[in-house]
């Protein structure tokens, strides 16, 4: 399995917190962490490798549109295909598949297994919840899955037989990886609503895999006495927690994307034992400082702020 993230320089130390984890439970595997610009990113842990954007098979012209019309989250995720493509070519074996992470995610338990179906289906999804939602006004309802899209596109795994779509996407979020929720797009994931009509995909429904604040209220996590023990969900193993709008600073918020949480984020319970660990690494490495750095490509090569209007004014 070849997995790996993608960030700007300022969220370089939370993407090797992730890496780290990531080769503590996959010994055997390597993690790359893709850089979006050019600014310099310290040591790597062991087993951590990293690529610029020149490691991809875009075009030059290409990149320099793309980062112009887009912010950092929506470039990052504009060139997921791309990284992903990158992956596969560099594996080891022509059946491993590659695996793309959010980099606000921490491993606790191996999921090659899970990822397996991607040698022959192509592609793996993890759904953004199992289970129906309850129609009343807690979050995330029902609507705000609708918006993002029926899959969580923070994990992603595709194999060889995978590059059609691979090469689909890419067009795609060429130039329509925005997010415009009133225009039906949200960076790469309303994209892949289309996968089920279109490509041969493995829906996960590992209640292990892709733990976070749109699922939580779902997956009851437990957690035994000792550090090295891996929490579970109904005696399975969780396999990773994505802690999307997780702030160390604000340990009591599970994340800042939920107004009326449907799970109390309480003092003491496992998932915010878990939270306050991971926070206590991000705090650790120096990321809860380096995050407010400024991104290299706000700025035009003649000092003009690329905003939201101009970015939008250029696409």
């Amino acid at each position: 399995m070849r997995a790996g993230t993608i960030v700007a320089s300022n969220y370089v130390e939370m993407a090797k917190v992730l890496g780290t984890s990531f080769v503590e439970q996959h010994p055997d595997d390597r993690f790359v962490i893709l850089v979006v610009d050019d600014d310099p990113i310290g040591d790597l842990p062991d087993g951590v490798d990293a690529w610029r954007l020149a490691d991809l098979d875009l075009s030059a012209a290409d990149i320099d549109m793309m980062r112009t019309i887009y912010d950092v989250m929506e470039f990052s995720t504009a060139v997921k295909p791309s990284f992903l493509r990158g992956l596969l070519r560099t594996a080891s074996s022509p059946a491993e598949p590659a695996v793309y992470l959010d980099p606000d995610i921490y491993v606790y338990s191996p999921f090659d297994d899970v990822v397996a179906p991607a040698a022959d289906r192509g592609i793996v999804l993890t759904p953004h919840c199992l289970h129906p939602i309850a129609r009343d006004l807690a979050d995330p309802t029902e609507f705000t899955i609708m918006s993002s899209g029926s899959f969580n596109l923070g994990f992603i795994a595709v194999g060889p037989t995978a590059h059609e779509f691979l090469d689909w996407w890419q067009e795609r979020l060429r130039y329509d990886a925005i997010v415009d929720l009133a225009g039906n797009l949200f960076t790469d994931q309303r994209w892949v609503d289309w996968v089920p009509g279109l490509f041969d995909f493995h829906r996960c429904d590992e209640p292990g895999m892709n733990i976070a604040w749109w699922n939580i209220h779902e997956r009851a996590v437990e957690l035994a006495a000792g550090e090295s023990v891996v929490p579970t969900i109904d005696g399975r193993p969780v396999r990773f927690i994505h802690f999307s709008g997780y702030d160390p600073l604000t340990p009591a918020v599970f994340s800042k994307h939920q107004t009326t949480p449907r799970t109390e984020h309480a003092d003491g319970i496992p998932i915010r034992r878990l939270a306050e660990q991971y926070g206590e690494r991000l705090m650790t490495t120096g990321h809860v400082d380096r995050r407010f750095d400024p991104y290299p490509w706000s700025t035009g090569a003649h000092g003009l702020r690329r905003d939201r209007f101009v970015r939008r004014g250029v696409r």
